[in-house]
């Protein structure tokens, strides 16, 4: 019995010790890599360096760093940068010259993305020393109407969604960020007529010197051109229709709204006027005027 016992024993170890064999050696077949010292810091940027010590065999669809001023950066959530060379043998550089504030720890690791997954390196920590401002280079539309989708192209933006994009003295909504496109949208505020647009990354800001315009407020024709108090009005035109910052007045009255949409605007004709009846239409800095209208008793 005693035997037995000792032979099971020896069996358990031999089993344990092959599975824990083949683990160790089989082959694994994602890319592996480790981050090196980032080196030539100074007000322009850094430069972040890789290695890459094991290829495996998947394929290798994305490569580059990711950073961010939190210790585990992933690309879902920090500042990235892919590189768009052949994927090397050995080693490999990017010189990042954006989104890096002066005098502030980041986090940087190398990653791969292959057919199956992401491969992060290890995290390597540095103190940056700065990096260049943004550049604008250009937008479009050059019109726009509150709510539209503004286009801004040029370098050293952020890749996540620390970019921040001022319309005039308001902020705009950030939709999409590269390092050399941001998209925002225009702001439901009271823009002016003629607006610069302002760029930050990190701590370096930027203006554009072209103003970005508002589309002029048109008004093309009421229906019906003659009502009632309390009955509804509909105006048609091109309307930047800002909800809190939009006013139809009769003769100096302000109408009880009742639709508001680009395309047309539906009140109740107020109370108490007098022909003649002069309708004006007050949406943030525009306005504009109709005295095609009658009231009927």
């Amino acid at each position: 019995m005693k035997f037995l016992i000792q032979l099971l024993v020896i069996t358990f170890v031999i089993f344990v010790s092959t599975n824990c064999t083949d683990e160790e050696f089989a082959e694994r077949d994602y890319p592996r890599l480790i981050t090196l010292q980032v080196s030539d810091l100074d007000e322009t940027g850094a430069t972040f360096n890789a290695e890459i010590y094991d290829r495996g065999n998947l394929e290798i669809l994305n490569y580059g760093f990711v950073w961010s001023v939190i210790s585990d950066p992933r690309l879902m959530d920090s500042e990235k940068k892919f590189h768009t060379e052949e994927f090397p043998s050995d080693k490999y550089s990017l010189r990042i010259s954006n989104a890096l504030r002066k005098n502030t720890t980041y986090y940087v690791r190398g990653f791969v993305q292959t057919s199956e997954q992401t491969v992060y390196a290890q995290v390597t920590e540095f103190r940056s020393a700065g990096s260049l401002a943004p550049v604008i280079f250009s937008f479009s539309p050059q019109s726009i109407l509150y709510g539209d989708t503004l286009i801004i192209r040029g370098e050293n933006f952020s890749s996540s969604t620390s970019n921040s994009v001022d319309i005039g003295s308001f902020r705009a909504n950030l939709v999409e960020a590269t390092d050399s496109l941001l998209k925002v949208t225009v702001p439901y505020r009271p823009l002016e007529l003629e607006s610069t647009l302002t760029v930050q990354v990190a701590d370096q800001v930027t203006t554009s010197t072209d103003k970005v315009s508002l589309i002029p407020l048109q008004l093309t024709s009421i229906s019906p051109t003659q009502a009632a108090a309390g009955e509804v009005l509909t105006l048609h035109g091109n309307f930047g229709i800002l909800p809190f910052h939009t006013d139809i007045i009769f003769n100096g009255v302000i109408a009880q709204e009742v639709n508001l949409s680009r395309n047309s605007i539906s009140v109740k004709v107020p109370s108490g006027l007098v022909n003649p009846v002069e309708i004006v239409v007050k949406i943030g800095v525009q306005s504009t005027q109709t005295d095609a209208f009658e009231i009927l008793p």
